[in-house]
């Protein structure tokens, strides 16, 4: 999983920004981080044999996509898919917008969307929508 991780990382972010792979970090014992900074934006990518995550550092938002069996296609396609994302708001694209929150004492809660090849992401606290 690592090497795949790498490898989509290296595609879709190219040289552009440096990339730090941890590999069976203590909180994910079974998970592959790709940790990406540029321009004051940073983001996270995580891989494991059952799932992918995007994080957004900056707002703490996030995008998990289950991907259940042993098609390496599909697990590489939904790990491509959330780098993409991540590559989009390291790029400055997309919106960031904070609703209240329910509860009066709590700040706002941030969303991120962005529409890439026609389909709209949404990145969240609490939740997401994925079009994968």
């Amino acid at each position: 999983m690592n090497a795949l991780l790498l490898r989509v990382a290296g595609d879709v972010f190219g040289d552009r920004v440096s990339i730090e792979a941890e590999g069976n970090s203590p909180s994910m014992p079974h998970a592959y981080v790709v940790r990406r900074r540029e321009g004051g934006r940073n983001a996270v990518l995580v891989a494991s044999h059952e799932w992918s995550e995007a994080h957004i550092v900056d707002f703490r938002v996030t995008c998990t996509v289950f991907h259940y069996g042993d098609d390496e296609m599909e697990k590489e396609s939904a790990l491509r898919a959330l780098a993409v994302v991540l590559r989009a708001y390291m790029a400055g694209q997309g919106q960031v917008e904070h609703r209240p929150s329910l509860l009066w004492w709590r700040p706002d809660v941030p969303r991120y969307t962005v529409t890439i090849d026609g389909f709209e992401w949404r990145l969240g606290r609490h939740g997401w929508v994925t079009p994968i």
